[in-house]
């Protein structure tokens, strides 16, 4: 049965997108979202949004991940460096190909949907989100058959699952 809809906040007059709860280890959660140039964080005490010091490129929509190892979450829109945020503070990882697909899995961060290399997934350095070098021990980049790009990444019961607009890989 439709339970209908609730007002969740102020009413807004620009179009809002990219919403994501985070939350971190110790059972805190954070509500964003993306609305014009700002990231914004949902305030449960006074029921409104309020903008954050992260600006971004207007309009462009936002995949998340959360790396529950070190309770930060990522963030990219293809166009902006990726960034990362605590609940507190936002850093810059300019190492992270600039993708719109993003994954974790084996201690690996799994970036893929980058404008220039659509057919590419690109992997860090295990345990180090911030090391794309291509090397045996380090990062790298794989590119499944097919001249289809890659539309989503899932870490699927101990599978790297690639989603390419005619077929799908582990």
């Amino acid at each position: 049965k439709d339970t209908g809809f609730f007002l969740f906040g102020a009413t807004e007059t620009s179009q809002m997108h990219s919403m994501y709860n985070y939350e971190k280890k110790n059972g805190t959660n954070y509500l964003i979202r993306a609305l014009g140039t700002h990231i914004q964080l949902f305030n449960t005490g006074t029921g409104l949004w309020a903008d954050t010091t992260k600006t971004i490129t207007a309009d462009k929509r936002f995949c998340y991940v959360t790396d529950s190892a070190n309770d930060v979450m990522y963030a990219s829109n293809g166009t902006d460096t990726v960034w990362k945020w605590d609940g507190t503070t936002f850093t810059d990882v300019a190492a992270v190909p600039k993708g719109v697909i993003m994954e974790i899995f084996e201690q690996r961060l799994y970036a893929s949907g980058v404008t220039a290399e659509p057919l590419t997934v690109y992997y860090s350095k295990p345990a180090d989100f911030s090391n794309f070098t291509v090397s045996a021990t380090e990062g790298g980049i794989f590119k499944p058959l097919g001249s289809d790009k890659v539309t989503q990444l899932k870490n699927y019961y101990g599978f790297l699952v690639v989603f390419k607009e005619r077929s799908i890989w582990k």
